[in-house]
């Protein structure tokens, strides 16, 4: 009597046992039987030596931006988050159309939004509102402020002028009687020093008394053209005019 090594059976061990009877592969894999073994050609999605256990898709985390894996038998499902689409999540929905933004407005796309950049003069989530400049009250002393693009125009009461109504009219006059006066004294006072000038010139033939007064004439009222050193100038030759006329 014969005593058979493992994988054969018979009176002479002559017979292969098929290991592959039954079938000892799971989830539908075909055996191929070996001596005193099998081999499991496992299906799509299935794998282990004996196709027990099913291929996790999901594993290899397919899904893009925070999308969510579902797995199946071979295949596997994305569950996107809002603002993206896509087998595996991976594009970014455009949010904006042309009339996203109003008045001009840029749109700026986002993940399931959007956001507008607004011209100037308006205002709002959508540029929808125009910027009102009355708002601030830029009118002053009562002035009522009426509202434009970009723009305001205030209508003052009776004794204020200006963009804003900041200005009393009574300062203009004020000051309009004070710029006229002191033109009509600093022009008497050009006449009176021109008048002794002459006087001088004349009465005395100085030619150095006339070289100096040229030379501070030319010099403070041509080179420096200001008035106030001509008053100053004026009023200074005047006094040692009228100083030394009394003297001498």
């Amino acid at each position: 009597m014969c005593s058979c090594r493992g994988g054969f059976t018979g009176p002479n061990c002559e017979t292969d046992i098929n290991d592959c009877a039954p079938n000892p592969c799971l989830s539908g894999g075909s055996c191929t039987d070996g001596v005193n073994s099998f081999h499991c050609s496992c299906l799509p999605g299935f794998t282990g030596p004996r196709c027990a256990v099913e291929v996790n898709e999901c594993q290899s985390a397919p899904c893009k931006n925070g999308g969510t894996c579902t797995d199946y038998v071979n295949s596997y499902t994305c569950t996107c988050r809002p603002g993206f689409t896509g087998i595996n999540c991976e594009t970014n929905i455009p949010d904006c159309t042309e009339s996203s933004c109003f008045n001009g407005g840029t749109c700026t796309d986002k993940i399931n939004g959007y956001s507008c950049t607004c011209r100037s003069g308006f205002t709002g989530s959508h540029c929808q509102y125009e910027v009102n400049e009355c708002d601030s009250q830029p009118c002053l002393n009562g002035g009522v402020c009426q509202d434009a693009l970009e723009s305001f125009r205030c209508s003052c009461p009776k004794g204020y002028t200006g963009n804003r109504c900041q200005v009393h009219t009574q300062h203009i006059l004020f000051y309009t009687i004070l710029f006229y006066t002191i033109l009509f004294y600093t022009i008497l006072c050009y006449f009176l020093l021109f008048y002794y000038i002459l006087y001088y010139i004349i009465l005395l033939n100085s030619k150095l008394l006339y070289s100096i007064l040229c030379y501070f004439i030319l010099y403070y009222i041509i080179l420096l053209n200001s008035k106030l050193l001509y008053s100053i100038l004026c009023y200074f030759i005047l006094y040692y005019i009228l100083y030394y006329s009394i003297l001498y």
